[in-house]
């Protein structure tokens, strides 16, 4: 199953859970997928979707998740990060996609006016810049979700993240 297949069930699966329970799982899958930049995201999908099956399987039997998960879900998902994998292919093809998508949208305007000059050296540092700006979103929305102070927490809505 790929990646996409593997969200859709998960999107699908949440439904099932009780209000409490998918607002526990929601945090956790945010927190995970936000800081799981550097690994394959078929292993993280297939990972969130066997933490749901489990949170399902224990609802099933009157456990919430906070029973059965602890109640420092932060921890936890730290712990099945540090299992996974890391991937510097996964990281490298992110890398392009925002790269790519930075000189689209950045020398389009250059390639339509014959006028104006193309510098790719400056395309190709600012779109590593966009990388690294990304990377640094993506590590704050993961700090966020758990994130008891209150400047981060408004940094992190700022930045587009869950109120």
């Amino acid at each position: 199953m790929n990646s996409d297949n593997l969200i859709k069930a998960n999107n699908l699966l949440r439904k099932k859970l009780t209000s409490e329970n998918q607002k526990y799982y929601e945090d956790l899958l945010t927190y995970i997928r936000g800081k799981s930049t550097f690994n394959r995201e078929k292993d993280v999908e297939q990972l969130l979707l066997e933490i749901l099956h489990d949170l399902i399987d224990a609802q099933n039997n009157g456990q919430n998740a906070e029973d059965y998960f602890g109640k420092n879900p932060q921890t936890l998902a730290d712990e099945i990060l540090q299992t996974l994998p890391k991937s510097f292919f996964e990281t490298f093809k992110l890398a392009c996609y925002i790269l790519i998508g930075y000189v689209l949208l950045f020398a389009t305007p250059n390639i339509v006016l014959p006028t104006s000059n193309l510098d790719f050296g400056k395309l190709i540092i600012l779109g590593t810049i966009s990388f690294v700006f990304s990377l640094v979103v993506l590590w704050l929305i993961g700090q966020e979700t758990y994130q008891k102070n209150k400047l981060m927490h408004s940094v992190g809505l700022a930045l587009g993240g869950r109120s």
